[in-house]
């Protein structure tokens, strides 16, 4: 299988992914939903979200693991450092289905996450549509997802050393819950 052919951290029998961006507005806060077909346009978009940043990043990997539990892994990381990462393991991140990839501009709530059913969330108060829009995708009211039919998520061979080879590269550390303000600020800004 050629790896362009490979799935992008899941599969389900009978499911063809399509393109197409929803978005969603809640309580004076949105967020796009985003289903990309190609790993190539997801990068670009990860990449294009890095670039816009005027300051570093905080980043956080959810292991989902075979665990019931996922472990989170979270640190601030410099623009080239996160570059860096995503050219690096690139296969890792688009291909292993067991783990979330979280960026947050520092200094700011806009995020971005690219999560194990090879969605990507973007929470935001800027507008995404035009550029959304160059990856040829429609806007959508409602969408069908691969977390709607049975699937399963994709384990590489050598998952558990590439995560901790990325964990390292970007100077993650595991995180808690913060026992001060009760939650960590992915779970604030979720509202969870």
């Amino acid at each position: 299988m050629e790896a362009s052919d490979r799935p992008l951290k899941c599969a389900a029998r009978d499911f063809l992914q399509t393109p197409f961006y929803i978005l969603q507005k809640n309580r004076g806060q949105q967020r796009y939903v985003v289903s990309l077909t190609e790993k190539e346009d997801i990068k670009d978009l990860l990449m294009n979200f890095i670039d816009q940043a005027a300051n570093g990043f905080e980043v956080k990997i959810r292991d989902h693991g075979e665990q019931a539990d996922p472990k989170d892994y979270w640190g601030e990381v410099t623009r080239p450092q996160l570059k860096i990462a995503i050219e690096k393991f690139g296969d890792f991140i688009f291909h292993d289905g067991k783990h979330d990839l979280m960026i947050k501009h520092s200094g700011s709530n806009d995020y971005i996450v690219f999560d194990e059913h090879a969605l990507v969330f973007i929470y935001s108060d800027n507008d995404y549509t035009s550029l959304l829009h160059t990856y040829n995708l429609v806007q959508q009211a409602d969408g069908q997802f691969i977390y709607n039919v049975g699937h399963w998520h994709i384990r590489q061979a050598n998952a558990m050393e590439s995560l901790a080879r990325l964990i390292n590269l970007l100077e993650l550390m595991p995180q808690q819950d913060d026992p001060v303000a009760g939650k960590s600020w992915w779970r604030r800004l979720l509202g969870l």
